[in-house]
């Protein structure tokens, strides 16, 4: 969720349906930019590749929990960014 006053915004996006604890970009996608519109990267552009690890996931209770790393490339594929985090959220 963007916030007025956010400079960069991430986001991790996981198929409602997946049953697997760890999933590659070709299934999980992974956006980070900033919201001047300066730069953005996301898992979906080639030649993108990582993980999303899901330690926890309640679908009742709309939570999860998991980390994610690897690398996401810009729309033109010529900048990319390596990425590291995890998360802890409940979810809509």
């Amino acid at each position: 969720m963007i916030s007025n006053g956010d400079s960069i915004s991430l986001a991790v996006s996981i198929p409602d349906t997946c049953t697997r604890t760890t999933i590659t970009f070709d299934d999980a996608e992974i956006d980070y930019a900033d919201t001047k519109g300066r730069y953005q990267f996301s898992s979906y552009w080639y030649p993108s590749h990582g993980t999303v690890t899901i330690s926890s996931w309640d679908k009742t209770a709309l939570k999860i929990a998991g980390k994610f790393s690897g690398v996401i490339y810009n729309p033109a594929g010529d900048d990319s960014t390596s990425i590291t985090g995890q998360f802890n959220i409940s979810y809509k």
